[in-house]
């Protein structure tokens, strides 16, 4: 009997033995977690290359609160289609870049760039087909490259500065979304197809006088809801379907010197209110009561 006693109070004594290196190891794991700066739930599920956030988190159900300090990319798709319903993410100052898909069909309501003073580029599709509702984005003045579909079919009103130094706007960058104006820079060299198209919540659009845009491309404006343009002397066409279905468009105006050569097929098309087209004109539109059309001597086509 006393054998078998012995041979339990040994098992007793190892077992306690072994929870107590347990409970020393998992401590230490803890406070090496604490002491960081990343406040992500599970960090274990999370794989950092260098300064790019590159893991799938969708996949593991992540949820963040603010992406770490030290974080330059978030890398393509990274929460694409996650299900998660997360109140904000926080971006913070080191980050440079937010890659393809990154955040395309999640349901983030809150984008927080308040901290992020060096992105520069927004990729492909980086935020399309978003599900939040009528939420307010300042993109910072530091972005140079909204790529193609960035902010395409999102409920997100995204503010750009008047002093922005938007280089690229890609195709369809800002389609269906919910921004209300935006001033066109002299640092801009590209302006994608179909940019601002379906941007009903768009009212005000102004360029720099020196701005070296030669088109308006096809579509870009199309089914918004400007009510009055002064083209740049820089645009020498104006693209099909440029400014077809703006049901708010009174008047689209060219200053002295202007050079257009093209005017496309169906770029006024269904514009009902569009009283005036030609030379810039001070005047109160709302109550300007005839139509004038001024096809400027230099159009070829």
């Amino acid at each position: 009997m006393k054998k078998y006693l012995n041979k339990f109070f040994s098992s007793i004594v190892l077992l306690i033995f072994v929870l107590f290196v347990s409970f020393t190891l998992v401590s230490c794991n803890d406070n090496k977690t604490n002491d960081s700066k990343y406040t992500i739930e599970d960090l274990e599920s999370l794989v950092f290359e260098d300064t790019t956030f590159v893991y799938d988190g969708a996949k593991h159900g992540i949820t963040i609160e603010n992406i770490p300090e030290g974080i330059e990319v978030i890398d393509i798709d990274a929460f694409y289609n996650d299900a998660n319903i997360i109140n904000e993410v926080v971006f913070p100052s080191t980050l440079k870049k937010i890659s393809d898909g990154a955040f395309s069909k999640t349901k983030i309501k809150k984008f927080n760039f308040s901290k992020c003073t060096s992105l520069v580029e927004i990729g492909h599709s980086a935020f399309e087909n978003c599900n939040v509702y009528s939420s307010k984005i300042t993109l910072p003045n530091s972005v140079k490259i909204i790529s193609d579909y960035a902010f395409s079919n999102t409920k997100l009103n995204v503010v750009i500065s008047e002093n922005n130094e938007i280089e690229y706007i890609g195709e369809s960058a800002l389609y269906s979304s919910d921004i209300t104006s935006i001033k066109l820079t002299r640092s801009l060299k590209h302006l994608g197809k179909a940019a601002f198209s379906g941007c009903s919540d768009l009212t005000s659009v102004t360029f720099d006088d020196d701005i070296s845009l030669n088109e308006i491309p096809d579509e870009c404006f199309k089914l918004t809801g400007i009510k009055l343009l002064n083209l740049p002397v820089s645009v020498q066409k104006i693209g099909n379907s440029s400014f077809a279905n703006c049901s708010s468009l009174l008047a689209l105006m060219y200053k002295d010197g202007s050079n257009i050569q093209v005017i496309g097929d169906s770029a006024f098309a269904s514009n009902t209110k569009m009283k005036y087209f030609g030379e810039y004109l001070n005047v109160d539109f709302e109550n300007h009561y005839y139509s004038t059309i001024n096809i400027p001597s230099s159009v070829v086509q």
